[in-house]
């Protein structure tokens, strides 16, 4: 049997028909397995330290942010890359996560491009004389580059460069080496980056897409101010040994608020041994990424496929494939075994 590279890092659902127009021929069944992905695909701008400092003051702006994800059209995405299969929906937790909340998964996640032209022209965003793409307030084209790893992701936000010219948005998808796109990410050598919202069923397992600083791994939106953020958590002496470094990298006032209040909001989770105080607390961690869209997803709860040969036995029909799970060890492989002829 074979489930990674063709579910997990591999093409998704995309790959279904294929595999099950093969299966009689090839003696397997086809299983469709659940992924705890609350987004295939999510775009992270780079707003921490973006090469591109006039970028980076347009990517501050959550109504910029907000104009991006109003002017992606889920719904065909999901038809023509997923079969219709996954759910669109904003980067956040998966609906049978006891954190799940529905308010976070619909934010901005209906498609209203002339919503999205309005929050562009509040924030003073002009056009070009053909009205072809939007200016950055120097005076330049307001375009930028996705970094991204692997097909799925070059297959998701090429649909996405379209959707977004009609706002006046020009983007151009840069598929990288993965060690490439990890190096490029750790140096801050980028615009924006597209990953996968996995962890979204128990994400305090693995919080690193919701809190900065809590884990070894930092994600691009705020890859920046992870050291700050590590700092900040670490207690007042270790903050103030970083804030004297010559290359401290601190959030600006209108984003370090809530920052601080996610890193606030994680001490208290770590000390509290009541379930229900925890989910209380991830209401408000939850309403804060709601609020400023940090990550920008497209679909998730997606299908992830594994392929079983007829005479291998055991394998569970039904199951959640993630991170914190390790799988395939949750469907519980030692129990697998090969029928003999």
């Amino acid at each position: 049997m074979q489930w990674r590279h063709i579910g997990l890092l591999g093409p998704g659902p995309g790959v279904l028909p294929l595999l099950l127009e093969n299966a009689k021929t090839g003696g397997y069944k086809v299983l469709k397995w659940s992924t705890d992905n609350g987004s295939v695909s999510m775009v992270m701008l780079n707003i921490s330290d973006p090469p591109d400092p006039a970028l980076g003051e347009v990517f501050r702006d959550v109504r910029f942010r907000q104009a991006l994800s109003l002017a992606i059209n889920r719904e065909e995405i999901n038809e023509i890359l997923f079969n219709g299969l996954a759910e669109p929906r904003q980067a956040s937790f998966v609906s049978g996560s006891p954190y799940y909340d529905p308010e976070w998964e619909k934010a901005y996640a209906e498609y209203d491009p002339d919503r999205a032209n309005k929050l562009l022209d509040e924030m003073g965003l002009k056009w070009d004389d053909k009205h072809e793409y939007r200016l950055l307030p120097d005076g330049r084209p307001l375009r930028f580059t996705i970094q991204v790893t692997g097909q799925t992701h070059v297959d998701v936000w090429t649909m996405v460069k379209e959707y977004w010219k009609q706002i006046g948005v020009w983007v151009e998808i840069e598929n990288l080496e993965r060690s490439l796109y990890d190096s490029r990410l750790s140096a801050h050598e980028f615009d924006a980056q597209a990953w996968v919202m996995d962890r979204a069923g128990q994400p305090l397992v693995d919080p690193m897409w919701i809190i900065p600083g809590s884990t070894e791994y930092a994600a691009a939106w705020y890859i920046g101010w992870a050291e700050w953020a590590g700092s900040y958590l670490e207690g007042e002496e270790s903050l103030k040994e970083y804030l004297q470094q010559e290359d401290a990298i601190v959030p600006p006032e209108g984003i370090r608020e809530p920052l601080e209040r996610l890193l606030d909001l994680w001490k208290g989770i770590q000390n509290t041994p009541d379930p229900e105080k925890i989910k209380e607390l991830m209401k408000e961690v939850t309403k804060i990424h709601r609020e400023n869209l940090w990550m920008i997803g497209t679909v998730g709860e997606d299908v992830s496929p594994a392929i079983v040969k007829n005479n291998f036995k055991n394998v569970p029909e039904e199951l959640v494939t993630a991170t914190p799970f390790f799988s395939p060890w949750n469907a519980m492989p030692i129990q697998f075994y090969i029928e003999q002829k």
